[in-house]
């Protein structure tokens, strides 16, 4: 787990202020919220590789494994809501746990509102188009958050939102790097998934959650005989 430096730096404004208590039950909310994502990945046998704690949300990255199913990965995404929904229950974190609640769920990636969005996305789209959407639509979208904060003056959400541009942006140039991970899990980790027949014989077409099959007159093929076409 990494600690990001504006953590730190809140920390110290916080004891300037006098108001530690209230950080200090915002930080433990962040790592509660968190630790219910690191659950669920653990119940699915899924290894984290990365969670980076910022003053009023984090990130978390896990080992990833792209062929499995839509359900499994929403089921991740959203025990980090519920934690937060449980914690607002008891009144004395129920403000903080309903601010990280709402930034958490900001439909840009990598937070967990754009996380259930990438995986609508994957439900009707083509798996390689549909990063590319998301990833387009976070970073202009994180563009104008960060115009919006910038204007109001708010160091934290400035720096939070600049982490998030630049990791889409990377993102977005290891697109065919992930691509290539979904393709080798397909012929590495096969599972039983629903079926999705395509109507062109190429790995580009398939979708995530789902085992893509060829069908014509002449021929029915698998993912591993789409793939040796290819």
């Amino acid at each position: 787990m990494k600690i990001h430096y504006t953590t730190y730096l809140l920390i110290i404004i916080s004891l300037f202020l006098g108001i530690i208590d209230k950080f200090l039950i915002l930080f433990f909310s962040v790592i509660f919220h968190e630790l219910c994502h690191v659950l669920q990945a653990k119940l699915q046998k899924r290894k984290i590789k990365k969670i980076v704690i910022f003053p009023i949300g984090g990130i978390f990255e896990i080992e990833n494994d792209e062929n499995v199913s839509l359900w499994s990965e929403f089921l991740i995404v959203i025990s980090g809501p519920i934690g937060s929904l449980l914690l607002m229950q008891v009144p004395a974190l129920s403000e903080a746990n309903k601010m990280i609640l709402m930034f958490n769920l900001i439909p840009v990636f990598p937070l967990d509102g754009g996380k259930i969005l990438e995986i609508i996305l994957f439900k009707f789209l083509r798996f390689k188009l549909s990063i590319k959407i998301i990833l387009i639509y976070s970073t202009v979208f994180s563009v104008g958050l960060l115009g919006y904060y910038l204007y109001l003056g708010n160091f934290n959400q400035i720096l939070i939102f600049l982490f998030v541009i630049a990791s889409n942006i990377n993102s977005y140039k290891n697109i065919s790097m992930r691509f290539l991970k979904f393709i080798n899990d397909k012929l590495s980790k096969p599972k039983k998934l629903k079926i999705n027949k395509i109507k062109v014989k190429s790995s580009s077409y398939f979708k995530k959650g789902y085992n893509n099959i060829y069908i014509d007159k002449n021929e029915i093929l698998d993912e591993r005989n789409i793939i040796a076409c290819n």
